[in-house]
């Protein structure tokens, strides 16, 4: 299999790896939901709200928009989460951003989820902060008038909860899995920062649970909103249920899970592994293969976003029936001077599984079309006992797709008019 571009593998990686609180791509918000009903009020004199003059200024201990910008005392929180996570660390610079924060956040579906029926959705910024820590040095604070101490402390401890995540060394346990599972990688890193917010408020009060509002997002928002915030849900909920103290947390990093199905489900990192899945593309003159499988990588989809996409169109119940049981899947993407066509190859545990995810996934398509959510055409094929795929793209490219069994179990896509002879082989593990 030829290697993924440099560049696209770096992109990936930065996108899981730039520890934000921040539940959307192009806005580092995922902290900027509404507020929390039971948000605990601050216990002490601190201002309830947001006081600032300037956008940007200089403290004197080198934060650009120090104490005075905000309504907690930064050092003060810091040593707290020190001793929460029994870590020895450095506080990192914060940058304060006045007015960055916009009431109502667009929220875009992901290329592939858009072609598959998940309509943009949107959500509504209450608290009226966002945060992001792309570095163990330095956070970033976006704040509006509706900002108050509790909403400013738990963005800021979960904030911090990712600079300690470099500091400590537990990123590198996240860059090694985004190259297997960049969605469990992103759960990993994000929810571990709202597991950190939630134990803090736990302990000491005087902020609002980060796990109860993201999840709150999670749980009733629609397939674009599920997409987004189910690393800060699920990630966090994983790591509660393996850990007993916020001190043990690193323990998670040193034994990661490696799949969403793992995270979704509360197995250990031994329990359902990936299913074996070989698949081989063959490409033509006139339509050549530009995104190869893999074993893992940017290729995979997961449970969860399987999950989250399915439920644009179909109950959440169904949904989750169909997901669950995953075993492995992979995409492959052609392109023509007729637009690009994908074959989402997917592995299930057993025939039953595979049987719900095909009607369903069947079903979901079909709504798709009808509600005009998409200009996609879609084809469904059973190509063995455990294994559907999912033709996508334009009319022409769906239409004359084939997928076909190989020995050994493994699965041969062709696009339209290959042929023995045509066709040029890339083969993938």
């Amino acid at each position: 299999m030829r290697s993924p571009p440099l560049r696209r593998l770096a992109c990936c990686l930065l996108l899981v790896l730039a520890g934000c609180g921040a539940p959307v791509a192009d806005q580092p918000t995922g902290t900027t939901d509404e507020g929390d009903a039971t948000a605990v009020a601050p216990t002490t004199t601190e201002p309830t709200a947001v006081e600032r003059t300037t956008a940007t200024t200089t403290a004197a201990d080198g934060d650009t928009g120090g104490d005075e910008l905000l309504p907690v005392t930064q050092s003060h929180t810091f040593e707290r989460l020190e001793v929460l996570l029994d870590v020895d660390a450095e506080r990192p610079r914060t940058r304060v951003d006045d007015g960055s924060v916009r009431r109502n956040v667009p929220e875009p579906s992901p290329g592939f989820a858009r072609k598959l029926g998940v309509p943009n959705g949107s959500w509504t910024n209450e608290w009226g902060v966002t945060g992001i820590a792309s570095t163990g040095d330095e956070v970033r604070l976006g704040l509006s008038d509706r900002a108050t101490a509790p909403t400013v402390r738990s963005v800021l401890v979960h904030e911090y909860a990712h600079a300690v995540q470099y500091q400590r060394g537990w990123h590198e346990a996240v860059q090694r899995l985004s190259l297997q599972s960049p969605a469990a990688a992103h759960a990993l890193s994000e929810g571990g920062a709202s597991y950190v917010a939630t134990a803090y408020v736990e302990r000491y009060g005087e902020t609002a649970s980060d796990r109860q509002r993201v999840c709150e997002r999670y749980e009733s928002g629609d397939a674009a909103t599920k997409l987004t915030f189910a690393p800060y849900c699920v990630g966090a909920r994983y790591i509660a249920a393996r850990i007993d103290d916020p001190a043990t947390l690193g323990t998670v990093y040193e034994n990661p899970p490696n799949t969403t199905e793992q995270l979704r489900h509360n197995y250990s990192p031994t329990e359902e592994p990936p299913a074996a899945l070989s698949v081989t593309p063959t490409g033509t003159e006139n339509w050549s293969v530009v995104r190869e499988p893999g074993p893992g990588g940017p290729n995979r989809r997961g449970e969860l976003w399987t999950y989250a996409v399915l439920t644009a169109h179909l109950s959440d119940s169904r949904a989750d029936t169909a997901a669950t049981g995953w075993g492995n899947d992979t995409r492959v993407t052609f392109g023509s001077l007729d637009g690009t066509g994908d074959a989402w190859v997917t592995r299930w545990d057993t025939e039953r599984d595979a049987d719900e995810f095909e009607q369903a996934i069947a079903d979901h398509v079909s709504n798709t079309t009808a509600g005009n959510v998409t200009e996609a055409s879609f084809r469904v094929v059973r190509v063995d006992s455990a294994t559907v795929v999912l033709f996508v793209g334009p009319e022409v490219f769906v239409e004359g797709a084939s997928a076909t069994a190989t020995d050994g179990g493994g699965v041969r896509i062709h696009p339209p008019n290959a042929t023995a002879d045509t066709a040029s082989t890339a083969a993938s593990s």
